[in-house]
């Protein structure tokens, strides 16, 4: 069916005025005119719509296509042409509803171009578009000037001349090589991208994996210790559950024995009691008796004797009060003394020994207690009067770095220094004293509960801090036995039950010389005190022996006044008697009363001591699969874990989960490698497929261009034969060769054929170009120039033959090939303007 209804020019290259070429429905037109008249430019027109370049339209730029006034005109300012297309059969109904989206389909379509001197636009139905809707027309055309539909002027000549890798870049079009030429470098690219990240992977699967050997062991000492830290918990577990058992079993011995002890005491007390009223009542009658025997003077002078006697226990009571307080006093100066001597020796101390070692930076020497230590500043003089001496001892980790630090100070003469080797020393443990005073209010804590340090120097710090408390102030353990105490203001109370204490510490920062002057006038004011309080004891065992002197008196007066009556006396001393005797048994009974007593408490405080560490006492849970093992085994067992747990210190606790997911990393950086190496293989089969199916793809094409060129030679020629081949067999990047065996000579190349025979051959293989790719529309401008009037007239039947099935237009001026035409046009040119005249034919 055709397609092509009519070409429109308008101020393009000679055509000035609006010029219209209709085309037959079907058939030959043939355009001819002389040299010079422009013909091959209604070629240019159709091909510049079909939006071709100016170099391939005989100009160096699109504004030279514009008309230029020719010999005496005036030039055109624009340039147009106008394509009008069949669309009868709506072939192109879908390009018109996307453009033109009102619903209509005309029978007939037109794309056009329009060029200025600044500018170039395209044209469907009349109105501008993109550059894509007419290569969408020209698809659904088939109309396309670089598939050889249609040939321009000199197309035949450039076959001949051209070389022979150029003429196989022909068949590689027909073919699509270049498509393959594309998914072949692709692929390329592809491997290559492939084989990089297969070297990036390889290298870091490689850090990966010495990563994971690393971690593998610090997993495995981790999971050691993990064991380790689960066998030590079970055995603490254990232990505490042993003891646990064991304060029980103790506690059920004491209640039992509390019990017999109550039954004893009460038994006694019964009896205490009846022995008790027995000498109240002998007491009332003796009193009587007294009574009776006295008179009022007698009385008085009593009175005064139990008054001196009051006298006397109340002076000897002040008199062992003041020397209690005169024991304590020098014991606070003693220790006063012992702080101003520590307090001088610290600085040198520091400056030499201790700051020596610390700045020597030798290993397993953490540093001072005092450098150690964190402390609340309400609670820094409390701790510093409880470390005391202590403050610039050296904690360091063994033994022997400590005998180690002492030579290096002998060595060197640098002084003294003390140590405390952490897997040696031990710290007291809390005494019940100190444990009972706990509970007293005004007591804050232990000394070494308010003192903050690294868990690692806890056996330090019980050893300096031992089981001193901290209290408010000296009030709140006035009653308290046997203990240290140190209150907030730096007071002391010790063991033996000494005091010292007075004016506020000064918190630590203050210089030595002010801390010395601080203590010297303590120690000042308490050695006054005690020579006023030296005095005073002088002056009350005066006063002692002047009221036993008194008392002598007063009760020689006494005797010397009383006269017993013998009946009274003899009642009296039988009473007296009687009374002794119960006083011997209420003595006896009051001993063994308090005896059973002391026991009571005893037994009771045993109890309580119990149920206090029961308490305690950390009771795991009862469904726990203890170890059954002698206590003394699991607390050495503990022990040897525990320094097991030391032994593996550092653990990177992190390199558990660490290592599962670095294996993770590893196993998926190799299933990656894996899928790489796949994946290569793949692109490196898909090259080798593309190559292949390259190639089978070039060799059917040529073979079957070669059969359709053979066909189209033998009608030229009127027999003969003709085929292609490449210039190396098998190597379809080399070049492409024309072999034509005219009728009556020698297959030879093209090169070797006469000027006739090659153009001749040359359509042959344009024809043959054109089979492979039938059109609608042909156009052949000037093919037959080189040609005789025999060969043109077997062009011209070719050309009537493919006529037949398709629109032919041919520009020509053989007038030999137009006789064959069914339209013929004449192109003339008058003052540099074309024009176009129809032709009747007969």
């Amino acid at each position: 069916m055709s397609i092509l209804n009519s070409l429109i020019l308008r101020g393009f290259k000679s055509f000035k005025k609006k010029t219209t070429i209709p085309f037959q429905k079907q058939g030959m037109t043939a355009i001819i005119g002389e040299n010079g008249s422009g013909k091959s430019n209604i070629v240019d027109g159709l091909t510049f719509v079909m939006g071709q370049r100016s170099s391939k339209l005989r100009a160096n730029k699109l504004s030279q296509l514009i008309y230029n006034g020719g010999e005496n005109g005036t030039p055109a300012d624009r340039a147009r042409v106008t394509i009008t297309l069949d669309n009868s059969d709506d072939r192109f109904s879908e390009v018109v509803n996307e453009v033109l989206e009102n619903g209509e389909n005309p029978d007939e379509i037109t794309i056009g171009r329009k060029v200025t001197r600044n500018s170039s636009a395209y044209k469907f139905m009349g109105k501008n578009c993109k550059r894509s809707v007419i290569d969408d027309v020209l698809d659904e055309a088939n109309m396309d000037p670089s598939r050889h539909h249609i040939v321009n002027q000199g197309k035949v000549t450039e076959i001949i001349n051209m070389s022979s890798t150029n003429r196989r870049g022909i068949i590689d079009r027909l073919a699509g090589i270049s498509e393959y030429d594309e998914r072949k470098q692709q692929a390329i690219r592809d491997l290559r991208d492939v084989k990089e990240k297969l070297m990036t992977n390889r290298v870091i699967l490689g850090e990966r994996r010495s990563q994971l050997n690393r971690l593998e062991k610090e997993r495995n000492a981790a999971l050691d210790y993990k064991e380790k830290e689960e066998d030590l918990e079970l055995v603490e577990k254990s232990i505490d559950h042993k003891k646990v058992k064991n304060k029980r079993e103790e506690l059920k011995k004491f209640q039992e024995k509390e019990e017999r002890i109550k039954e004893k005491l009460s038994g006694l007390e019964e009896r205490l009691e009846a022995t008790d009223k027995k000498a109240e009542k002998k007491e009332k009658k003796l009193k009587e008796l007294k009574e009776e025997r006295e008179g009022d003077e007698e009385k008085e002078l009593s009175k005064e004797v139990e008054q001196v006697k009051m006298d006397l226990v109340q002076k000897r009571g002040d008199i062992r009060s003041q020397e209690k307080e005169l024991d304590n006093l020098r014991e606070t100066v003693k220790e006063l003394k012992k702080l101003k001597n520590q307090a001088k020796s610290k600085s040198s101390r520091k400056k030499r020994s201790v700051k020596a070692l610390l700045d020597r930076g030798r290993g397993g020497i953490y540093g001072t207690i005092e450098g150690l230590m964190e402390v609340e500043p309400k609670y820094q003089v409390a701790l510093e009067t409880t470390i005391g001496g202590h403050l610039q001892d050296l904690v360091v980790d063994s033994r022997s770095t400590a005998i180690e630090s002492v030579n290096y100070l002998k060595e060197n003469n640098l002084g003294r220094a003390r140590f405390l080797p952490l897997r040696s020393i031990s710290g007291n443990r809390m005494s019940q004293a100190s444990k009972k005073a706990l509970k007293t209010q005004g007591v804050i804590d232990y000394a070494i509960e308010l003192v903050n340090f690294d868990s690692k120097y806890q056996r330090a710090f019980q050893y300096v801090c031992r089981d001193t408390l901290i209290a408010k102030n000296l009030e709140a353990v006035e009653e308290a036995e046997n203990v240290r105490v140190v209150t907030l203001d730096g007071d002391v109370l010790s063991r033996g039950g000494a005091v010292s204490g007075g004016t506020s510490k000064k918190k630590r920062g203050n210089s030595t010389n002010k801390r010395k002057e601080e203590l010297q006038e303590k120690i000042e004011t308490k050695e006054k005190r005690i020579n006023r309080l030296e005095k005073k004891i002088e002056e009350g065992k005066q006063e002692l022996e002047n009221l036993k002197k008194k008392l002598e008196k007063k009760e020689k007066q006494l005797e010397d006044r009383t006269e017993m009556d013998k009946e009274l006396k003899e009642k009296s001393e039988k009473l007296e008697s009687e009374l002794g005797e119960l006083k011997k048994r209420q003595k006896d009974l009051y001993r063994k009363t308090e005896r059973q007593k002391r026991k009571k408490d005893s037994v009771e405080k045993d109890i309580e001591g119990v149920k206090r560490d029961l308490k305690n006492l950390n009771e795991p849970e009862e469904d726990l699969d203890f170890l059954d093992k002698p206590l003394k085994e699991l607390i050495t067992e503990k022990r040897n874990l525990k320094r097991d747990l030391d032994r593996l210190q550092p653990v990177n606790m992190k390199a558990i989960d660490e290592y599962e997911d670095f294996k993770e990393q590893v196993e998926d950086l190799e299933t990656k490698l894996k899928s790489l190496r796949k994946e290569k293989r793949e692109v490196e089969r898909l090259i080798g497929k593309i190559e292949e199916e390259k190639k089978e793809k070039f060799y059917s094409t040529m073979e079957e261009l070669s059969e359709y060129f053979e066909e189209i030679f033998q009608k030229l020629f009127d027999g003969g034969s003709a085929h292609l081949e490449l210039s190396r067999e098998g190597d379809i990047e080399s070049g492409l060769l024309i072999k034509a065996n005219p009728p009556g000579k020698e297959l030879i190349v093209l090169d070797s054929l006469s000027g006739g025979e090659k153009t001749l051959t040359a359509i042959a293989f344009i024809f043959a170009l054109q089979e492979m790719n039938p059109a609608p529309v042909y156009v052949m401008d000037e093919i037959d120039a080189a040609l005789d009037q025999r060969r043109s007239t077997k062009v011209a039947d070719l050309l009537e033959e493919y006529s037949t099935d398709a629109q032919l237009i041919l520009i020509s001026h053989n007038e030999e090939t137009a006789k064959h035409a069914d339209q013929v046009f004449g192109v003339t040119m008058d003052n540099g303007q074309s024009e176009v005249l129809s032709i009747k034919l007969n």
